[in-house]
Order: structure tokens, then C-alpha cells, then sequence
């Protein structure tokens, strides 16, 4: 029987479960600002494991997962605030390359300069 993820009991290691029409996911829930995320996290099976051993992912995992993410969407944030990348005021592919490189050497220099 499936049922909507909010109503799911979901442990702090995670709810090893089924996404009708996917596949077997572990199903990971936070706290954040009063509301409650939710995160699926899908592990891809190794031959020769059981079933739920070989799909189920752990708490670390997602966290490592989780923090890489984290790190990339704040990259691309500083990239659109400090260099004003979501503005481009071209439209030829070359000429969006061009402005896009220099955005990201602008972002660049200006980290180099604020680590020394």
C-alpha cells in the first residue's frame, strides 16, 4: 500500500522504501526553519548483495551526499550575486560563453583576493 511521504514514519537512518513508478530509495527527513524536508537519496545495487542491503543507503552517506550538494548550491548563489551572471545582456551562444567565463573570473579573482 503506498501513501504519501509526510505520513511515513521516517527514523532518524532513514525509511528504506518504494517510489511508485522508480525504483527503492531510503527516504530522509530534516528540520529546517519549522518546516520538514524531505530527501530521497538513491543508491545504485551492487551485484551479488541482498536486496536491502545492497539498496539501502546510510546516515552518513546522505550526509556527505547532503554537504557536497550544499557546497555547489552556494557556488553558484555567489556566482549569481557577486558577478551578476543571471543578467547576461547577450544572446548569441558565443557571445553568453564569452560573458560567462568572465563572470566566472571575476568570482574567481575576487575569492583569490579574499583568501590572502
Amino acid at each position: 500500500m503506498y501513501q504519501q511521504v509526510q505520513q511515513a514514519p521516517v527514523e532518524t537512518d532513514g525509511l528504506w522504501t518504494h517510489l511508485k513508478g522508480f525504483d527503492f530509495v531510503t527516504l530522509f527527513s530534516q528540520e529546517e526553519q519549522g518546516k520538514t524536508r524531505y530527501y530521497i537519496y538513491y543508491k545504485y545495487a551492487e551485484k551479488g548483495l541482498q536486496e536491502e542491503k545492497r539498496m539501502k543507503a546510510t546516515l552518513a552517506e546522505f550526509e556527505k551526499a547532503h554537504g557536497e550538494h550544499w557546497h555547489i548550491e552556494m557556488f553558484h548563489r555567489a556566482v549569481k550575486q557577486l558577478c551578476n551572471a543571471e543578467h547576461f545582456l547577450v544572446r548569441r551562444s558565443c557571445a553568453v560563453k564569452h560573458t560567462f567565463f568572465f563572470c566566472l573570473l571575476g568570482f574567481y579573482s575576487f575569492r583569490r583576493e579574499s583568501c590572502q
